[in-house]
């Protein structure tokens, strides 16, 4: 059994409460107190006299950081970002402390309303607005609520602008417009949120890949510029398979597959490199180099992935424009047993058989 102490002491219309969890205090008179317990809550208690009725109720309720337990987040995540709690602070610094020991040691009933009055207005400060916007971003964001998890944002950027919490709100909207698939806001909220925090790396991949998204007639060389920026400071396979998509869009060819075949076999993005690579070869007309490209995947595997579907669909086209259509026709059968639907592969195989 553990030991619990509990004792109470009254000073008129002022209670303190002592126990082994700290220090509470209370005001009031007739049946009506206002107190502060030990774990900073604020609650109100109404006894109806002669009656043995009570009311308890809790004014200030903290606000915890939302965790995602419905299906729903299963394939969609934040993209990186995450609040920093030592910036927005939990605890009620040391001047709620000076005002405990104040109000202890003083006239209990004035001190006392006074450290409440100054709790509630810390309640409405800044921190903990933006804080709690946040949350419920984050909260709307994984229920599906992207556009909800936006205006709340819309309405934390009206109530504190120019702020140094602007980051962090432009942040998180900027990744509830990627998942909108509203590209060109997106990157205006990267780039605005990157501005802001401009050593941030993360930033700077979400920035450019939102550059690529929103438009085909992208700045080729500012966004490669930032991508060897970040890649001379860590390599990232990622970066890398994505600073040889940049160099193909601008028709530098050779750069590109260099950059393409620096990912290893063994990676995940192993497959899309060799797509890049081809995609490279076509662009210079060098159509066979471009298939003994593709060959190098496992095309004989009897569950291919969407990379590997890709990549037989891209090879058919290559035997198709060649005059080889057999070969071309048993990669379509491959890929129309896998997505019947996919891009124009019916209408291909029909082609071929007439």
């Amino acid at each position: 059994m553990g030991f619990r102490f509990r004792k109470s002491q009254s000073f008129g219309a002022f209670r303190l409460n002592l126990s082994t969890s700290g220090v509470g205090m209370s005001v009031g008179a007739g049946g009506f107190r206002l107190g502060l317990s030990s774990n900073g809550q604020l609650y109100n208690t109404v006894n109806i006299p002669n009656t043995g009725l009570t009311y308890h109720s809790n004014l200030l309720r903290s606000i915890n950081t939302p965790q995602a337990s419905n299906s729903y987040q299963q394939g969609i995540n934040l993209l990186g970002f995450s609040i920093d709690e030592n910036k927005y602070g939990n605890s009620d610094g040391c001047l709620t402390f000076l005002l405990w020991v104040i109000a202890i040691c003083l006239i209990p009933f004035v001190i006392g309303v006074i450290m409440i009055f100054f709790l509630v207005r810390r309640s409405r400060s800044p921190k903990k607005v933006v804080k709690a916007h946040l949350e419920t971003a984050i909260s709307n964001f994984y229920k599906g609520n992207f556009e909800g998890a936006v205006a709340t944002l819309d309405t934390a950027l009206y109530k504190v602008p120019l702020s140094p919490y602007e980051s962090d709100i432009v942040d998180l909207k900027g990744v509830c417009l990627y998942y909108l698939g509203r590209y060109v806001e997106s990157s205006d909220c990267f780039g605005k949120a990157l501005r802001l925090n401009p050593s941030s790396e993360r930033l700077k991949l979400l920035y450019v890949e939102t550059l690529i998204l929103k438009d085909d007639k992208i700045d080729c060389p500012k966004i490669i510029e930032l991508y060897e920026d970040l890649l001379s400071r860590k390599y990232d396979e990622r970066q890398v398979l994505l600073t040889g998509n940049c160099y193909y869009l601008c028709e530098n060819y050779d750069k590109a597959i260099s950059y393409f075949q620096k990912i290893p076999k063994n990676s995940d993005l192993f497959l899309k490199a060799l797509q890049g690579i081809a995609n490279s070869f076509i662009g210079k007309n060098q159509i066979d180099l471009a298939i003994e490209t593709l060959k190098k995947a496992p095309l004989r595997t009897s569950n291919p992935d969407d990379d590997l579907i890709d990549i037989m669909f891209l090879l058919g086209n290559l035997y198709e424009e060649k005059g080889e259509k057999e070969q071309a026709k048993q990669l379509y059968q491959k890929v129309y047993t896998q997505s019947i639907e996919y891009e124009d592969v019916a209408q291909r195989l029909q082609g071929l058989d007439t």
